[in-house]
């Protein structure tokens, strides 16, 4: 499944967060707190479910912060 990066609020920022769409996590067998392998054009990192912002499900958004992106050679609206 593909989902939608956009940036993490900045209190969670720095805690390896992945704040993916409650609906989509659901979809795809994802716990909150078990970590999850994140991938963008060959590159892959880890980052930890949590469940996203509630106006934010079904709308097939993750919520990474910065490092995440950078390790996966991602921007925000791209598609992972």
């Amino acid at each position: 499944m593909n989902l939608t990066v956009k940036p993490i609020n900045e209190k969670d920022a720095g805690l390896q967060l992945a704040a993916i769409d409650e609906e989509a996590a659901d979809e795809i067998g994802l716990s909150a707190g078990e970590p999850t392998r994140l991938v963008n054009e060959g590159s892959d990192t880890f980052g930890r479910v949590c469940f996203g912002y509630p106006d934010h499900n079904g709308t097939g958004i993750v919520r990474i912060d910065d490092h995440l992106r950078d390790e996966i050679d991602a921007s925000i609206d791209d598609q992972i």
